[in-house]
């Protein structure tokens, strides 16, 4: 069956012959799907985009965790040296002095 559609016939060409009315409210609703898909296509930009930035957030969070995981602990810090009297020792040059195991002279 045939209903008057050819090959080079305008998209609603049934739908005019069926009357103006309605070929104006199925142009109207081909336009409101157009905008409706052009409106998905940017939703479906922006949730590509935020589903990039958790991802790299994920590898972010998994790459500090394995560098805790392996990261060797700090070797234990021998305390300072300490002098006779049990101050740390300083060396500091004072007035052309070396100061050394004599932190209440600097």
């Amino acid at each position: 069956m045939n209903f008057g559609y050819h090959s080079s016939a305008q998209p609603f060409s049934l739908a005019s012959s069926l009357g103006p009315e309605l070929n104006d409210l199925l142009n109207s609703q081909a336009d409101q799907i157009q905008q409706l898909q052009q409106h998905l296509e940017a939703r479906d930009q922006e949730f590509e985009i935020l589903l990039s930035q958790v991802n790299d957030l994920h590898v972010q969070n998994q790459n500090q965790k394995v560098t805790k995981e392996t990261k060797p602990s700090p070797p234990n810090k021998s305390p300072m040296p300490q002098n006779n009297i049990g101050r740390p020792l300083t060396t500091k040059i004072k007035k052309g002095l070396l100061h050394r195991d004599f932190p209440s002279a600097i």
